[in-house]
């Protein structure tokens, strides 16, 4: 059914007239089944807009005020930014939506941002505090050829009914568990406005690169990545070459085949991609698969993980964080669940925080009160590690399993330790 339903999807993304009444018909014979893959899609939108066309009731026009409203206080926050020479790229959301055709929108989540480094992450942290954000989840840090990675959660609610997400990555795009998109994306940034105000976007090679390496930690392949690859295709003076080698060089090459695949199976049309960058793949073990069914993660591991690593860490290493990353994924799903929580506790022992953090899997920073700022570092009190950061001190941990006991006698920890060091 969803060889029929997807191609359908697609063509109700670009197409600006809702009203279409060979839209109508096709979208109410198959009704009952298309909401559910359309959400799993990130394509319910279109769905809803449709909809309202037809009179079923107005989600569209109520989705479409909430985006305005959160575009408004975006633009807040991109003019704070801007004002404060705070290096960051938006990435994804509003960088996608302004290729879409009038009268088309994109489904968005929460607003995607990168900053170059931590020193960036720590300014950023402040400057939006002082609109009103707070964390939506504790900021995750790792170390990755001798600089800090990771990613941030920040929201601010805006009424009743809708907030804005912030999610910021630092010194580079997450992949995966284990693979970071990394690359100068503001030298060769462009710009876009929301709300009148100035935001750099990545290049047309970056989008691509980012939208191909986003979909290697999805477990499918979404409908709306097909209808953004089809619109970033189609940026005047595409470099082929130069994504073709940025995708080598992230070991993404046969991901973007697959997706290449995929676009071209629910469009119905043939990209304008060079033959260059596609030839071998179709030839290579497991290229072939469904792709209307789930990505298979043992290609993934052999395409790009394994390869990704080993150039960076060596084969002996890459192979160990294949092992350390079936540890992690069986002890974040009991740690999510609150399954086992005290073996989860005694094998945290196995492999530490700091030890995980040296290894570029991400440990979690849990904010404490107390506490006086400066330069970034580790330190052990009390059998645990903290971070001192220019913002304030934070408990590093697994898997965020510390008691309120536990966190208020590490604050108090890092109070002694502060005043000691400063002779009080």
């Amino acid at each position: 059914m969803q060889e029929k339903m997807l191609p359908f999807l697609y063509r109700l993304a670009l197409t600006s007239d809702k009203k279409d009444e060979s839209l109508v018909q096709e979208y109410q014979s198959m009704q009952e089944e298309l909401k559910k893959i359309a959400n799993d899609n990130k394509m319910l939108v279109p769905i809803l807009q449709l909809e309202e066309s037809m009179g079923l009731h107005t989600e569209f026009t109520e989705r479409v005020r909430i985006r305005a409203a959160q575009d408004e206080l975006f633009a807040e926050v991109a003019k704070l930014l801007n004002d404060n020479g705070v290096t960051y790229i938006h990435i994804k959301g509003n960088a996608m939506k302004n290729l879409y055709p009038e009268n088309c929108f994109r489904q968005m989540g929460d607003y995607d941002m990168v900053v170059p480094n931590i020193d960036e992450f720590w300014r950023l942290i402040t400057l939006v505090e002082t609109l009103g954000f707070d964390y939506q989840n504790a900021p995750s840090i790792g170390e990755f050829n001798g600089e800090v990675v990771g990613v941030g959660g920040f929201y601010k609610k805006i009424d009743e009914t809708c907030m804005l997400e912030l999610e910021v990555s630092v010194g580079s795009f997450t992949m995966g568990f284990t693979s970071w998109l990394t690359g100068d994306f503001w030298s060769e940034a462009r710009t876009t406005e929301v709300n009148g105000v100035p935001v750099p976007i990545p290049s047309a090679e970056d989008m691509i690169l980012i939208l191909t390496g986003e979909s290697i930690g999805n477990n499918i392949f979404r409908l709306r990545d097909a209808v953004d690859l089809h619109l970033q295709l189609q940026a005047p003076g595409l470099d082929f070459e130069k994504l073709d080698a940025r995708l080598k060089r992230h070991h993404l090459d046969m991901e973007f085949y697959l997706l290449v695949q995929y676009y071209e199976q629910v469009s119905g049309q043939k990209s304008n991609i060079p033959g260059f960058m596609l030839e071998g793949s179709s030839n290579r073990l497991f290229s072939k698969q469904n792709v209307f069914g789930k990505q298979s993660e043992f290609r993934k591991k052999l395409y790009h993980y394994i390869p990704y690593n080993v150039d960076h860490e060596g084969l002996f290493k890459a192979l160990l964080m294949e092992v350390l990353n079936v540890y992690r994924n069986k002890l974040t799903f009991w740690a999510m669940r609150r399954k086992h929580l005290k073996l989860v506790r005694s094998l945290e022992n196995v492999f530490p925080v700091f030890a995980r953090y040296k290894m570029r899997i991400l440990a979690h920073l849990i904010p404490v009160p107390s506490g006086t700022p400066g330069a970034y570092a580790w330190i052990r009190l009390r059998g645990k590690m903290v971070v001192r950061t220019p913002i304030g001190w934070y408990v590093a941990s697994c898997f965020g399993l510390e008691t309120r006991e536990e966190l208020l006698a590490l604050d108090a920890a890092i109070a002694e330790h502060c005043a000691a060091a400063s002779g009080e």
